[in-house]
């Protein structure tokens, strides 16, 4: 599914649609990759750095001959716009942004004078209250739009700034809570650490595509709303380089985490259909910003393209706290089944282990019994449920009797997958009462991924 508003796509007042002889943008020699490191992982000084950068690229003059293009922030926007169809819902959908999110941070440089790298948005950290995440606040990315004026955005370096794409308008965010839409005091949980390392899990390219673009790609654009909500408008929030870059950053581990496939390519080339043509020869088309680009010559990140893909990516930040046992040990209940290799005796932990596994072996959770929190809760420290799609989302977008069959089922698999992660015990630094808004780099990683794998392990769900 296209999963987010396609609206008209208004190529008409575009214009350019072809691609281009040489590219308008010269990246520096590829000799060391550069670490994108998570916004909150830079001092002051490098977000205000940054910042500066997005808003001076906002003011630089147009490069492309779209119609109405103001800069060449709007000629991205036009951009992606021009490509949605093709690379959204298809197997091109994470290696046409590959490029793409890096021909924005060669212009910040190129034209701008930034000289870091693109930050990412790690979602997952702020998964359980995504409204209080210090990037949304004035001295950032502004908060929530003003409700009573469009949800135009009002706090902030963009506060007051308009969009030419797809029509003229004010740039917008309205924050999304199911039957509370509209009101934009809170979006629901999103998608926890956890639940992230459970979509690692997928083996195939395609299968993980999917994963990623229909749930916490398609999520974070809803719960975000205003522009972030349409697929033609979206690149207007600045948000959305960040967005998009966590969710490479995704892919990037997902390659290195399977080598033996992680530069395999397989899927849909055509939106809606399963025709499974996807081929690593495919072209990539750019709209004029840079000539057609291979899905195999985005592979690479750490060396692609001629100098264009050049980094890696840092394990983002935790609680600094995060090595506690308080933090991940589960709950001492012999109801409860516990993490595989903790301090318990041999024939107990098969035991609960095994009551884990006969648990999760259900697809639809027990609710009178449920014990997960809803998306409102800002008190426990269970992971919260998440948002369910709205049925008036639904029919904006659109959607078909088997989209909506198909979404149905995933958010029953992922209530599941929550009941059994609190029932076990879990305590995730992203969980209310262990997240701080402003957390150091992830120093325990390796060991946190270790107790996630036991746990994942022991539940035994599939991915989504």
């Amino acid at each position: 599914m296209l999963g987010l508003l396609l609206c008209t796509l208004f190529l008409f007042a575009v214009g350019v649609l072809t691609g281009a002889a040489q590219s308008l943008l010269l990246p520096p020699t590829c000799s060391q990759p550069r670490t994108r490191v998570e916004f909150r992982e830079l001092d002051e000084s490098q977000r205000q750095a940054y910042l500066s950068a997005v808003g001076c690229l906002r003011q630089y003059p147009s490069q492309l001959p779209f119609n109405g293009s103001r800069s060449f922030y709007d000629d991205l926007v036009a951009v992606h716009l021009n490509n949605v169809a093709k690379a959204h819902d298809v197997a091109a959908f994470l290696p046409w942004h590959r490029p793409f999110i890096a021909f924005f941070e060669v212009a910040l440089s190129q034209f701008c004078g930034y000289t870091g790298t693109l930050p990412y948005w790690d979602w997952s950290y702020d998964s359980q209250q995504p409204e209080r995440s210090p990037l949304f606040t004035d001295a950032y990315f502004g908060g929530n739009g003003d409700t009573a004026n469009n949800s135009c955005l009002e706090t902030g370096p963009f506060a007051g700034e308009s969009a030419i794409y797809p029509q003229p308008h004010c740039l917008s965010r309205g924050f999304f809570f199911g039957d509370n839409n509209g009101t934009g005091d809170m979006m629901g949980a999103q998608y926890s650490p956890i639940e992230m390392e459970w979509v690692l899990r997928h083996t195939t390219y395609d299968a993980f595509r999917q994963a990623l673009e229909n749930h916490p790609h398609n999520m974070l654009h809803t719960a975000l709303g205003g522009d972030m909500l349409g697929l033609v408008s979206s690149v207007n929030d600045p948000i959305f380089w960040l967005h998009h870059c966590n969710l490479d950053r995704w892919w990037a581990r997902w390659q290195l985490a399977n080598p033996d496939v992680g530069d395999t390519y397989s899927g849909n080339v055509e939106s809606g259909m399963n025709d499974n043509n996807a081929s690593l020869t495919d072209l990539m088309h750019y709209s004029g910003i840079h000539p057609d680009i291979t899905v195999e010559s985005v592979m690479n990140f750490t060396n692609g393209l001629d100098g264009l893909l050049c980094y890696t990516y840092s394990d983002s930040i935790g609680n600094p706290n995060i090595t506690n046992t308080e933090l991940q040990t589960p709950i001492t209940d012999d109801r409860i089944p516990v993490l595989p290799g903790t301090n318990t005796d041999a024939p107990t932990r098969r035991r609960r282990s095994h009551g884990l596994r006969r648990r999760s072996s259900s697809t639809t959770p027990t609710k009178s019994k449920s014990i997960t929190p809803p998306p409102t809760d800002r008190s426990s420290p269970l992971l919260s449920a998440h948002a369910r799609l709205s049925a008036s989302t639904i029919a904006a977008k659109n959607m078909s009797a088997a989209q909506v069959s198909r979404i149905r089922a995933q958010e029953v698999k992922v209530d599941v997958f929550l009941e059994r992660v609190n029932a076990a015990g879990w305590r995730s630094h992203a969980a209310i009462g262990q997240w701080v808004p402003e957390p150091g780099s992830f120093v325990g990683f390796e060991e946190w991924k270790r107790k996630v794998d036991a746990l994942l392990d022991a539940i035994g769900l599939p991915p989504p």
